[in-house]
């Protein structure tokens, strides 16, 4: 608790002075070169994911560790990482000294630290991707919680608002108790295809028949003879 009504005393020194805590002569510039902060005094009930919660309103976080026993329990503090460094400034500024689950929680800066490497036979320590795939199942879990949650009442509805069905009546009941007999509809015939017969022959002109020569009366003339030259007789005159 003396470290952090200390830092709560340094804050409010250089507020009154007028010193920004981005400047050289602010006592933030010190830690400039990391960007990790420690987290103290948390309950065992503190997960990551509250952390997060609670922390990332002033920058986007990059690396948590909350320190954990054996048995992966909470040890009560951790370090945080921030992707810009001026985000230590302000989680530090604002985040020290409030409650989290009723509990006053330390907020400092940290000079030196690097994150523990992983040793065989331990558990594996959580890192931000863990979280946030935890993060999504958990989502998708809730979503498909809500989507059941919603069918059922909408099938719930369409009951309610379905008609009653028509009390049938006996002759109703009898026609569909007896058997339904199926009518055939009726083919179409079978496709046959049509002989179709040669073209007739046209018939042949009768030859033209030979004119009969008409037998010539008594008062009949011969038909004049073509005219000619006139043959000349030898008789008597000669």
């Amino acid at each position: 608790m003396n470290v952090v009504q200390e830092i709560q005393r340094i804050n409010a020194k250089e507020i009154q002075i007028g010193i920004d805590g981005s400047e050289d002569t602010s006592w933030h510039s010190e830690y400039k070169n990391s960007a990790y902060i420690f987290i103290g005094g948390l309950l065992p009930k503190i997960t990551e994911g509250d952390l997060l919660c609670v922390f990332s309103q002033y920058g986007e976080p990059s690396d948590l560790h909350l320190v954990r026993d054996k048995e992966g329990k909470s040890m009560g503090f951790g370090f945080l990482a921030y992707e810009d460094q001026r985000s230590t400034i302000l989680a530090v500024d604002n985040l020290n000294s409030i409650k989290i689950g009723g509990r006053t929680i330390r907020v400092d800066h940290v000079k030196n630290y690097k994150p523990p490497e992983e040793k065989e036979g331990e558990p594996r320590r959580q890192t931000l991707l863990d979280l946030k795939l935890k993060e999504m199942k958990e989502l998708r879990k809730k979503l498909k919680r809500q989507f059941k949650e919603e069918h059922r009442l909408k099938k719930e509805q369409r009951a309610k608002h379905k008609r009653p069905e028509a009390p049938s009546s006996p002759a109703a009941e009898s026609s569909q108790s007896s058997p339904v007999k199926k009518v055939r509809e009726p083919s179409a015939p079978p496709f046959r295809p049509v002989k179709r017969e040669p073209p007739m022959a046209r018939p042949e002109k009768p030859a033209p028949r030979p004119e009969k020569q008409q037998k010539l009366g008594a008062f009949d003339l011969p038909e004049p003879r073509s005219a000619g030259k006139p043959k000349l007789v030898s008789g008597a005159f000669d």
